[in-house]
């Protein structure tokens, strides 16, 4: 983790601090995946890992925070290895609890797939951009936050305020299917 007297701003959008707020009510974050000194003023992370760092090469560990770069060149690619990472940390326990802040685009594609299992808060209105000195602006796209832990009831609770919370059903509704299936029989 670089110092934060010494890293340099991130020229990306920041996590708005109206979901910092939300994210701090369901857990305090140890570490921000993806992050600058001046964003950590909101996000309070115990730790952060910056452009420079490049996060993808050093352990996860903790309740973290995920917002990748949302457009450029690399950022797709950014994405993938970062969602591959992080559901790799939480299914071997590094990483009990994540957030993951997308572009809501996202959704269409392969690699967001595996996430559509966890809880996703897909907010009611765009949220505005934030950046460095607190700039911002109209987003062209919405997004979405998704879960990943074991306090899905909390998550979906907290994260209302902000819109629609969808939890996974898929297996729910396999399990229904073969109950009821052997209870016809």
């Amino acid at each position: 983790m670089i110092d934060p007297q010494n890293s340099s701003l991130s020229e990306d959008w920041y996590t708005h601090p109206e979901i910092i707020a939300l994210v701090h009510e369901l857990f305090p974050i140890d570490l921000d995946l993806m992050s600058c000194y001046e964003a950590n003023k909101v996000v309070q992370a115990k730790g952060y890992y910056t452009k420079e760092d490049d996060g993808l090469l050093y352990p996860w560990e903790g309740r973290v925070l995920l917002n990748p770069p949302w457009g450029g060149s690399s950022a797709s690619a950014v994405k993938v290895r970062a969602i591959r990472k992080l559901l790799a940390a939480y299914h071997c326990g590094d990483v009990p609890e994540a957030i993951v802040v997308l572009n809501a685009n996202a959704m269409t594609t392969g690699w967001f797939s595996p996430l559509l299992k966890y809880p996703i808060c897909i907010p009611s209105r765009r949220i505005p951009h934030y950046g460095p000195g607190g700039r911002g602006g109209a987003p062209n796209s919405g997004m979405v936050i998704i879960y990943l832990g074991p306090q899905v009831g909390r998550f979906s609770s907290i994260f209302a305020k902000l819109g629609t919370v969808m939890t996974a059903i898929t297996q729910d509704m396999r399990l229904m299917a073969r109950l009821a299936g052997q209870t016809a029989r």
